[in-house]
């Protein structure tokens, strides 16, 4: 799933008044549905885009400045450089999606000649909460944006203009009430129950039962704000009221490029939504990932019997092609003989299965490795793969041009 820049116009006929009309879609989300009249801070998702829908942060980041009810401008491009990476507080997923960030703008033409003509220039990354209240957990928050985008409602008065997005480039990052779980132990007052035994005056003994305060370590565990992810924003939308009625200023801001004034398309219910059930929860919505956790390296031969016995000098390449683009995909190291992480002889960085057939990932001679991470340059193409270790390997291909 991807973010889509290009906005397209709507053709529901049963809803259309004017050929320029864009009815937006309207499921129901965890927060209901879209109302007339609103602004909105909005991330189209279509198939054929190229950024991520969602990016997640495998651990979410403290904030205790929670309760952002409207946007505040965010130093996300510092703020990720600084709790990613190797040495970093968490990773992404899809993983070191910051790079990729950094190449896209980089590889931007500025728009106009001056510092005031650029969009870049005026926007800048921005930060909101999630209410508690519509999304128990961020992680629901995080599954129906990756199907739906994100829309989050804002203030746009005469004098509250919307922010400057730059489409695809301006991220919204977002904060969880309940991001983070943080387990303490603390000393507490409890009622202990003790036995003792004793003797008689004939002899005998008795086991006596009794209670007695004491205080006692107890572990107790607590949610606290967090920053869990972020989406790409493509642009600020305004909401026609139910009589079509714009205010005037909301037409200056469209007449200006600051947004766009929409419809409100049919409710579409959970039940009629694919990726979802009847009460909302997400179905299919997770990617099947590694478990680099496991404590005994898996036996390749179990997965693929032929894996384990073919010879990379035997494999096709891989499609690159057809990788681009792609959040990850997972494959497998080569033998140690052929593995480029081994050493200098090596020419493969891992062997994947396409259409029934393990192919190879094999880099370029300008093949760069930083820890567990290579990258490649191979002709159009960025070539990324992420050693996990137990023989698993990551690869992602980006085309370049």
């Amino acid at each position: 799933m991807s973010i889509e820049t290009t906005q397209t116009q709507s053709g529901n006929a049963d809803n259309q008044t004017d050929d320029e009309d864009e009815f937006l879609p309207n499921p129901e989300r965890g927060c209901g549905y879209l109302n007339d009249g609103k602004a909105y801070l909005r991330a189209d998702v279509g198939t054929d885009g190229e950024l991520p829908a969602f990016v997640e942060f495998d651990e979410p980041i403290p904030f205790k400045e929670d309760r952002k009810r409207s946007y505040k401008q965010f130093p996300g491009i510092q703020f990720e450089l600084s709790v990613t990476g190797n040495a970093g507080l968490t990773a992404t997923t899809p993983p070191h999606e910051i790079q990729n960030h950094l190449d896209r703008l980089m590889a931007d033409r500025p728009t106009g000649t001056t510092a005031g003509e650029m969009a870049s220039f005026h926007s800048h990354d921005l930060l909101m909460s999630v209410g508690k209240t519509h999304y128990e957990t961020a992680d629901q928050f995080a599954a129906e944006a990756k199907v739906h985008g994100v829309n989050k409602a804002i203030s746009v008065t005469s004098g509250n203009e919307p922010p400057v997005v730059n489409p695809g480039r301006t991220r919204l990052f977002l904060i969880h009430p309940h991001a983070v779980e943080v387990t303490t132990t603390e000393m507490e007052e409890q009622e202990v129950e003790k036995t003792e035994i004793v003797e008689l005056p004939n002899g005998d003994t008795k086991t006596v039962s009794y209670t007695e305060t004491e205080m006692v370590e107890v572990e107790k565990t607590e949610y606290v704000p967090g920053v869990f992810g972020y989406t790409y924003l493509t642009r600020v939308v305004y909401t026609e009221d139910a009589d079509g009625n714009v205010p005037k200023y909301i037409q200056d801001y469209e007449a200006t490029g600051a947004l766009d004034v929409v419809n409100v398309g049919e409710p579409v219910s959970y039940a009629e939504q694919e990726g979802f059930d009847a009460e909302g929860n997400p179905v299919d919505t997770e990617q099947e990932t590694f478990d680099v956790t496991a404590a005994e390296p898996i036996d390749l031969g179990e997965m693929y019997p032929a894996l384990e016995a073919m010879n990379p000098d035997d494999m096709e390449r891989a499609d690159l092609g057809s990788l681009a683009d792609a959040e990850g995909v997972q494959g497998w190291a080569p033998s140690e003989e052929h593995d480029v992480f081994s050493g200098d002889e090596g020419d493969v960085l891992a062997v994947l299965r396409e259409d029934g057939e393990t192919v190879k990932i094999m880099p370029s001679n300008n093949v760069s490795i930083d820890g567990d991470v290579a990258t490649s340059i191979v002709g159009p193409y960025r070539l990324t793969v992420e050693d996990l270790g137990h023989g698993k390997r990551m690869v992602a291909v980006e085309n370049t041009r």
